[in-house]
């Protein structure tokens, strides 16, 4: 819900105290940095100023604003000094809220105030000043820590004049080892931003309060308050979940498609098509068929050209053998040859005849000198 906000900080010199660590001022700062973000999340129109109620008078830090990070620093420069102005620094910020901008529109205003240190204003006075806000329509919401037990009942007085229809709340969060953000958080004033929440009556149980509030509900979110962000709410889960549904169909798909049964349409569809495919356009298989038909080509080639060198060396052998062949046989008739003729001269009658038909005795003087002269030489 759009809202017109002024965040009340506390910055006396109570602030000093470490009874909320680290002090109470940087606790307060903390928490009012969560209430800022909390309430820029919860709608981005939402505008939130920064009053400091301590030192001589209350001092505007940072007018109404969507920027956070302006807020945020105007927190962070936040000083501690003098005494808290309880009633004149809620005036200042109703007057803040009232003269707002045109284009603002009518939002809702809120205070969110905090308050660490004793209230010099009484009971009577703060009931007064509460049904004027009341009047102005502007609600409430005191963070009640520090001097817990001096301003409880007073705080308590207050909030009961100015809420209407459960609009303004209190938390008081006593001193202990807790941190004071983490306490708010759970609230109302941070869960819900603000908006309809009952107050506690003691004053003393706003964290149980604030289940009530917005821990409740199914998204954290009132429908009677802001039907239109509930309803967003549930339809993105819905969405959400029916994606994630989709997500889970589609995968078991995938998973029986990639394992079909034997038998089943789908496979005979596969089988079918598989011709079809190799038919129209080839493959990696037919590429390493060719591959292998012209390996094959080469290796006959090469075992065909091998074949052909050892006929011609069969060749070349063969006639080497038919020459040492020839050679020996011609060694063999030449030695046959000696042989007939050895024969030939020992043969006595042979010569005797051959000498005699040319007119000459083998048996002559002569002709026995000569052989007895051929053997001494020899």
């Amino acid at each position: 819900m759009k809202e017109q906000c002024m965040i009340c900080i506390d910055n006396s010199e109570w602030m000093r105290n470490g009874d909320y660590a680290p002090t109470r001022l940087d606790a307060q700062l903390e928490a009012a940095n969560l209430i800022c973000g909390s309430k820029t999340q919860s709608n981005p129109e939402t505008t939130i100023g920064v009053l400091t109620m301590g030192d001589s008078n209350p001092s505007v830090k940072v007018a109404p604003t969507t920027d956070l990070g302006k807020l945020l620093s105007s927190l962070s420069s936040v000083s501690v000094g003098g005494d808290t102005h309880f009633s004149k620094a809620l005036q200042i910020a109703y007057l803040v809220l009232k003269n707002r901008a045109p284009e603002q529109g009518t939002p809702n205003r809120r205070l969110v105030i905090f308050v660490g240190s004793p209230i010099e204003e009484n009971k009577d006075d703060l009931v007064k000043l509460g049904l004027r806000m009341k009047k102005n329509g502007v609600a409430c919401d005191v963070i009640n820590f520090g001097e817990v037990h001096e301003n409880t009942a007073k705080l308590e007085a207050f909030i009961s004049s100015v809420n209407r229809d459960d609009n303004s709340r209190m938390e008081t969060i006593p001193p202990g080892p807790h941190i004071l953000s983490d306490m708010l958080l759970s609230s109302p004033i941070v869960g819900m931003g603000g908006a309809g929440v009952s107050s506690s009556p003691s004053g003393t149980g706003g964290a149980a309060t604030g289940g009530e509030g917005g821990g409740d509900f199914e998204f954290g979110v009132d429908p009677s308050l802001d039907p239109e962000l509930a309803m967003a709410i549930r339809l993105s889960l819905e969405e959400e979940k029916r994606r994630q549904e989709r997500e889970k169909q589609s995968s078991g798909t995938s998973s029986t498609e990639q394992q079909p049964a034997a038998g089943s349409s789908s496979t005979t569809e596969s089988t079918s098509a598989l011709p079809t495919t190799a038919a129209s356009e080839p493959t990696d298989d037919d590429d390493i068929e060719m591959e292998d038909d012209e390996a094959l080509e080469k290796a006959l080639l090469l075992s065909k050209q091998e074949a052909g060198m050892a006929d011609e060396e069969e060749e070349e052998m063969d006639e080497d053998a038919a020459l040492e062949a020839a050679l020996r046989m011609s060694m063999e008739e030449s030695k046959k040859n000696d042989e007939n003729i050895d024969d030939i001269v020992e043969d006595q009658e042979f010569m005797q005849d051959l000498v005699g038909g040319l007119g000459k005795n083998v048996n002559s003087d002569e002709v026995l000198k000569k052989d007895k002269k051929d053997e001494e030489k020899k």
